[in-house]
C-alpha cells in the first residue's frame, strides 16, 4: 500500500475518530454540569496512569525489537502474549479494587469499576495496533480504530440521553475496548500468533519499565494537575478547565496521522549511514504540521466555545490557546527525541521525562494554591519547555541531526504572532476570517523558510529512502 494511501487511512480513521468526540462534547456539556465534568477528569487521570502502568512500555518494545518486514515475527507474537496477560491480570485486581479506588478517586464504586474495565483492556489492544501501523496494514487500523470510535459515540450519546451520566460515558468506553480488543487480538493471533514466554520477558523488561517511568512522569506533566487542582479549586472549575483541554486537544488530533506514519519508521532511517539529512526533513515536516494545527486551534477553539458549548463553560476559550502552546511543547519534544530512542536503553527518556515532572511537579505545588487553573497552566508551559530542550541536548549527543534551528525558531515566532493579532476582540465572522488569515501566514512562513517541503518517502515495498 502506498504511502499516500496509508496516510488517507490514518487521517480518516484518527479524523473521525477525534470528530465524534468532538461532535459528543456539545451533548456532553448540556447533559452533564461542569461538576460531573470535573469528576470526570479525575476519574479520566486516573485511566491515564493506569494504562501507562499496564502497557508496561510494550509498544515501544516492539517498535525497538520487531521486523516490520517478517510477515510472522516471534517476538511480535511473545510481546502480545505478553500484553494479553497483563490485561487478563489486570480486570480482577480492578474489579477487586474499584470501592477502594472510588474513596480516592471522589466518584462512586460503579463509576471507578467501568473506568478501570476500560482501561483493563488497553495492553492487549495497543500492541496489534502497533503491528498494524508497522506491517503497514493501514485499512485493518483504520477499520478498528473508527469502528470503536464510532460504538463508543453512539453508546456514549445514547447514555447521556437517557440520563446515566457520567456512568453511562465510561460504561461506553468499557464496550467499545472489549470489542475493539477482541478483534485486534483475534487479527494478532491468526497472524504473527500470540506466545507466552516468560523466559523472554525479562529483555522486553528491560527496555520498556524505564519508558513506563518515563510515561509515569508524563502523567505527571500531563494529567496530576487535575488532582493538584482538586485540594484548591472547586469541581466545577476542573471541569471548565477539562472542557478547554478538550477542545485545545484538536491541535493534537490534526497531526495524528502523520505522527502514525512517522514514529514507527524515523529509527530505522535515522540509523542509516545517509539517514540523518531525511530524518531531520520528516522532522521539520512534523513542526510544521504541529505548529499548523496548533495556529488554527489556538484562533478558532475559542470561537468554537462560544459558539457550541453553554454559557457555563464560557471561560473556557480564554485558556484553549495557553493549553495549545503547551501541546505543541510536547509534540515538538516528540518530534526532536530520536537520538534519544535510538539508544539500546529507555533511560535517556526517562531521566528527561522525570526531569520536566519534577519541574511540573514543583510549579504545581507552589502555583495552583494561589493561582488556580491559570498557575497549573503556567507550571506545565514551563516543564514541557524544559522537556524539549533536554529532549533536544540528549538526542543530538547520541544521534546528532543536521537540525535548522534559526528556521524553527522563527517559524515559531511568526505564528505565536500571527494568533496574537487574530485573537484581538471583534465579532465572531471577524475572529473566524482573522484565524485564517494567521495560518496563511504561518503557511507561508514555512514555506518561505524551506521547512514545508518534505522528500521523505516510501517505497511500495516498506524501504524508506530520501
Amino acid at each position: 500500500m502506498s504511502p499516500l494511501r496509508q496516510g488517507a487511512l490514518y487521517a480518516a480513521a484518527l479524523g473521525l475518530s477525534k470528530a465524534l468526540g468532538f461532535a459528543l462534547l456539545p451533548l456532553s456539556a448540556s447533559c452533564l454540569s461542569p461538576s460531573d465534568f470535573g469528576r470526570l477528569e479525575i476519574l479520566t487521570a486516573f485511566a491515564d496512569i493506569a494504562g501507562i502502568v499496564l502497557g508496561l512500555g510494550l509498544v515501544e518494545v516492539l517498535y525497538r525489537y520487531a521486523d516490520r518486514a517478517r510477515a510472522v515475527d516471534p517476538v511480535a507474537a511473545e510481546l502480545s502474549g505478553l500484553a494479553l496477560a497483563a490485561s487478563l491480570l489486570a480486570i480482577p485486581m480492578l474489579v477487586a479494587g474499584s470501592a477502594w479506588l472510588a474513596e480516592g478517586l471522589g466518584g462512586d464504586p460503579t463509576e471507578t469499576l467501568l473506568i478501570g474495565l476500560a482501561v483493563a483492556v488497553e495492553p492487549a489492544l495497543a500492541v496489534p495496533l502497533a503491528r498494524m501501523r508497522m506491517r503497514d496494514r493501514a485499512d485493518l487500523f483504520a477499520g478498528l480504530v473508527a469502528g470503536r470510535a464510532a460504538l463508543q459515540a453512539g453508546l456514549a450519546a445514547a447514555a447521556l440521553l437517557a440520563g446515566f451520566g457520567v456512568a453511562g460515558v465510561l460504561a461506553a468506553g468499557a464496550v467499545a475496548g472489549f470489542a475493539a480488543t477482541a478483534l485486534a487480538v483475534t487479527w494478532q493471533w491468526r497472524g504473527d500468533g500470540i506466545r507466552l514466554r516468560p523466559s523472554a520477558w525479562l529483555a522486553f523488561f528491560r527496555y520498556g519499565l524505564p519508558l513506563v517511568l518515563a510515561g509515569i512522569a508524563s502523567f505527571v506533566l500531563g494529567a496530576v494537575d487535575r488532582w493538584v487542582l482538586a485540594a484548591s479549586v472547586p469541581l466545577a472549575e476542573i471541569g471548565v478547565y477539562g472542557i478547554a483541554v478538550k477542545v485545545a486537544m484538536i491541535a493534537a488530533a490534526l497531526t495524528l496521522p502523520f505522527e502514525q506514519w512517522w514514529y514507527p519508521r524515523r529509527l530505522a532511517l535515522a540509523a542509516r549511514p545517509d539517514g540523518g539529512a531525511a530524518a531531520e526533513r520528516g522532522v521539520a515536516l512534523g513542526l510544521v504540521l504541529v505548529t499548523l494545527a496548533a495556529v488554527a486551534t489556538a484562533a478558532g477553539g475559542p470561537v468554537a466555545v462560544a459558539l457550541l458549548l453553554p454559557r457555563a463553560y464560557g471561560d473556557a476559550a480564554a485558556l484553549v490557546p495557553w493549553i495549545v502552546v503547551g501541546l505543541a511543547l510536547q509534540a515538538a519534544g516528540s518530534l526532536l527525541n530520536v537520538g534519544a530512542y535510538a539508544r539500546s536503553s529507555g533511560v535517556g527518556p526517562m531521566v528527561v521525562a522525570w526531569a520536566a515532572a519534577a519541574v511540573a511537579a514543583v510549579g504545581y505545588l507552589a502555583l495552583v494554591p494561589r493561582f488556580g487553573v491559570t498557575g497549573a497552566i503556567a507550571a506545565t508551559l514551563l516543564a514541557q519547555t524544559w522537556r524539549l530542550g533536554h529532549f533536544v541536548w540528549l538526542s543530538q549527543r547520541s544521534l546528532p541531526l543536521p537540525l535548522r534551528y534559526r528556521a524553527y525558531g522563527t517559524l515559531a515566532m511568526v505564528a505565536v504572532i500571527a494568533v496574537t493579532l487574530s485573537r484581538l476582540p471583534g465579532a465572531i465572522p471577524t475572529q473566524i476570517a482573522a484565524g485564517a488569515a494567521a495560518l496563511l501566514v504561518v503557511a507561508g512562513a514555512a514555506i518561505a523558510l524551506g521547512l514545508a517541503p518534505s522528500s521523505v518517502r516510501m517505497r511500495s515495498g516498506g524501504r524508506v529512502h530520501a
